[in-house]
């Protein structure tokens, strides 16, 4: 695990055919590349080319590739794929990433209403306070990997609005953010949920948030469900990990194999409510705890939990707290056939 981590660290502090405006504003933009469907079709384009109205003309398993270069926000993504046949976004060289850039107050950077859809390889900010840069308003099967996030002002990835199933966000790297840096679901659990969400392999580092605001790394609120892995998240203002719990006890949530590290305010992972699995996850050097489980709003979720094999060290309050009474299982094995990976 030691050196998995270590080398998730040192990934983090490393990185992070033309179209003619003619022919993207045609009926039917020619096919350069044809992939394996007969339907596909790849385009790819430079910055003085509307990419946002680009985006307008796919068609379920097209793609567009953006060449190096800033692109101007905001885009409202409506254009759905199908299953199978997913509308793809993505930078064309990814050395030199297409940055998506907005800095009004009006809007957010990008914001997704479509189903089928995969954001691949682009980069986003500066913005301005409280503007998002992937703002999900609704959709399912919805992937977002391998983008960048610099000082934004507001979440760098956001599903807070409908019901969505099926979300995946994968190698993304967010840096010196004023706001959490991931957040799905709605906060009272009614008003709309995330499910089958896989949050796998991101490096977050620094997150602030103004007086009176949190700074999470990444939350999945109440009744929304999801699997929280091989993350590295360091130096954020609150908790590095919270989930939150559901009233439904078969959503389980799993964080596991993460590494979580200086929290200023807070615990390394913290768990508002069950059923939720937390293992193999190191912890170090935070404000409160390693891992806290906490009986959110006095909810009283705190049931259906595993907390097994997580390893801390250097937080103030010790390696883990929770309130007096809570049954846990802290068996290795326990909750292994909870809930499998989804395979994306």
């Amino acid at each position: 695990m030691q050196r998995r981590q270590c080398f998730l660290a040192r990934a983090f502090f490393a990185a992070c055919v033309v179209l003619s405006p003619a022919s993207l504003g045609s009926a039917d933009p020619p096919a350069l590349i044809h992939a394996d469907s007969p339907r596909a079709r790849s385009f790819e384009i430079d910055p003085t080319i509307n990419w946002c109205a680009a985006v307008a003309g796919l068609r379920p398993g097209d793609e567009l590739a953006l060449k190096p270069g800033d692109y101007p926000g905001p885009c409202k993504f409506r254009r759905s794929g199908e299953p199978g046949l997913p509308v793809v976004v993505r930078a064309a060289n990814m050395e030199q990433r297409p940055r998506i850039v907005y800095d009004r107050g009006n809007a957010n950077a990008l914001e997704i209403h479509a189903s089928h859809v995969v954001i691949r390889g682009l980069e986003f900010g500066p913005t301005r306070q409280d503007i998002d840069a992937i703002r999900i308003y609704a959709g399912n099967d919805i992937a977002i990997e391998d983008c960048v996030f610099k000082r934004l002002g507001g979440i760098a990835i956001v599903a807070n609005h409908d019901n969505v199933r099926g979300l995946t966000v994968r190698h993304n790297t967010i840096a010196d953010s004023s706001a959490t840096a991931m957040y799905f679901g709605c906060h009272d659990g009614s008003e709309c949920t995330v499910a089958d969400l896989l949050v796998e392999h991101n490096a977050i580092a620094r997150v602030d948030a103004p007086a009176g605001q949190v700074g999470y790394g990444i939350q999945i609120k109440l009744n929304s469900s999801g699997i929280i892995r091989h993350n590295v998240i360091v130096g954020t203002k609150g908790p590095p990990i919270m989930v939150y719990g559901a009233r439904d006890e078969g959503r389980t949530s799993i964080v596991e194999h993460n590494f979580v590290s200086g929290s200023r305010t807070s615990s390394g992972i913290v768990v508002g409510g069950g059923p939720a699995i937390v293992r193999f996850n190191v912890a170090k050097n935070n404000a409160d705890a390693g891992v806290a489980l906490e009986d959110y709003n006095r909810r009283g979720l705190l049931r259906g939990l595993v907390v097994a094999r997580n390893s801390a060290d250097g937080n103030l309050k010790g390696a883990f707290v929770a309130p007096e009474g809570v049954a846990y299982d802290t068996s290795e094995s326990a909750g292994n056939g909870e809930r499998p990976a989804p395979k994306r």
